[in-house]
């Protein structure tokens, strides 16, 4: 909805969902991580772990050596707290509803709540796939809470969002990538399995995050026995609730932080285990169980009753629709058939091709002089990238899906003005587009292009 309101460029479309994020989803994560806590272990430990989940990002701050504040605090809190339009926030919020969904079945066992709790998992798996990792823990602690009916209606209400995750990869790529594999792949001769691309995982890397995360934070062991302690506590006031939350936030963990993508140095770690939060603070609240006397008389506490039948058809019926209509638009629209958005490489984002710069090109017979209109004025400080190529300066991909196209130009100079000159390596026939760029500390050898125009020629002797 947000993209068919600001079309293709990403920036129009930033203050709807910032607005969404700040305004609707750290709430509903707020009161998601308190009812969590509060579902398994009363009150206080819902009260602990929802003033975690406020103050936590403060408190880790001073904890970081200074030479890492800039990579937790510029870079990785504005996306923590739903600043950037990433889907790391939304999957996470996502998966916590679908947790406390799945609490709710520890204490009855109905297909009706198993449905409301599938079709949530669904949901956050259709934000963010990576998200499965946790699921394994959800089931198994239905299983040990022996709610047989519920994991069958779990499944029930998972398949609806799976199978639209499905269509919507099928439509937009082309083809299913978690079952097709790449060409160096098959000029190797393997055999392709989803877990083979998808899991790039070793103990080594994991250890290896371990001892750059030692050297930046105060404490990793504090960081590793909280959670363990707290699955202690936890367990002491319900068994299947600490095998959810503990499986939960341990699968994650370990097979994030064992992946090659993950790391200490560029802050990626952080983003990847964002899944994991809410169980974390559940756990570190859940130590007040082990509190001599007092942890005894909060886990006789009684919590909130079962869920009644009503409430999980009026959570499972409007998401069911939801996806019913998502799966039949997906299936109904044509996909993208024109360079509408571009790729400089395939770690950077996706540009919005736009005609408003339309950049003309001229040529003394050996230099090349570039001008264009003078981009809109915004609240950022921008500069110009240009980029330079032979020939045909795209690379589509004719998959059967959207059209994929990658730039074959290479930048050749930032400027500040409308205007660029320079001397090609040779003559022949050159293509060139301008983009517009911009980056936080306003550095133009910087920052990714936002926006980029249509290709001009020109040619030199």
């Amino acid at each position: 909805p947000v993209a068919a309101a600001a079309g293709p460029n990403l920036l129009d479309g930033m203050p709807a969902i910032v607005l969404l994020q700040v305004l609707v989803l750290l709430p509903a994560a707020l009161v998601g991580v308190y009812a969590l806590g509060a579902r398994l272990a009363g009150r206080a430990v819902g009260l602990g772990a929802a003033l975690l989940w406020v103050a936590g990002p403060w408190v880790a701050i001073p904890l970081f050596d200074a030479d890492y504040h800039e990579k937790f605090v510029d870079q990785f809190l504005p996306q923590a707290l739903g600043l950037t339009a990433m889907s790391d926030l939304p999957s996470t919020v996502a998966l916590l509803a679908a947790a406390l969904l799945t609490v709710r079945v520890l204490d009855h066992d109905d297909v009706w709540a198993g449905a409301a709790a599938g079709v949530g998992a669904g949901l956050a798996l259709a934000i963010k796939p990576s998200v499965a990792l946790a699921l394994p823990a959800f089931a198994l602690g239905l299983a040990v809470a022996g709610r047989w009916r519920a994991i069958l209606g779990a499944f029930a209400g998972l398949a609806l969002p799976v199978l639209a995750l499905v269509v919507w990869k099928a439509r937009g790529v082309g083809y299913l990538p978690a079952f097709t594999s790449g060409e160096a792949h098959v000029a190797a001769g393997g055999v392709f399995t989803p877990v083979e691309k998808y899991v790039d995982w070793s103990f080594d890397h994991l250890h290896q995050i371990e001892r750059d995360l030692r050297g930046e934070f105060f404490s990793v062991r504090l960081l590793e026995v909280a959670p363990l302690v707290g699955i202690v506590g936890l367990a002491r006031r319900t068994l299947p609730g600490a095998i959810l939350v503990g499986g939960w936030f341990w699968l994650v963990v370990l097979v994030k932080g064992g992946s090659s993508l993950a790391s200490i140095d560029s802050g990626s770690f952080f983003r990847y285990v964002m899944p994991v939060y809410p169980a974390f603070c559940v756990l570190v609240a859940a130590l007040l169980l082990l509190v001599p006397t007092y942890g005894r008389r909060l886990a006789a506490v009684s919590r909130p009753g079962p869920p009644s039948r009503r409430t999980s058809i009026a959570v499972a019926a409007p998401l069911s629709l939801a996806f019913t209509a998502v799966l039949a638009v997906t299936a109904l629209v044509t996909p993208v058939d024109r360079p509408v958005t571009v790729r400089w490489a395939s770690t950077q984002p996706l540009i919005p091709v736009v005609d408003d710069l339309q950049p003309q090109a001229s040529s003394d017979g050996k230099r090349v002089t570039l001008r264009w209109e003078d981009a809109p004025p915004t609240s950022a400080a921008t500069f110009y990238r240009v980029f330079r190529g032979r020939d045909d300066d795209l690379d589509c991909s004719d998959d059967g899906g959207a059209l994929y196209c990658t730039l074959l130009t290479q930048p050749v100079g930032q400027v500040r003005e409308p205007v660029f000159s320079e001397e090609p390596p040779g003559p022949g026939r050159w293509i060139y587009r301008v983009s517009v760029a911009a980056d936080y500390r306003d550095d133009p050898n910087e920052g990714d292009p936002v926006v980029i125009s249509g290709p001009v020629a020109v040619s030199t002797s």
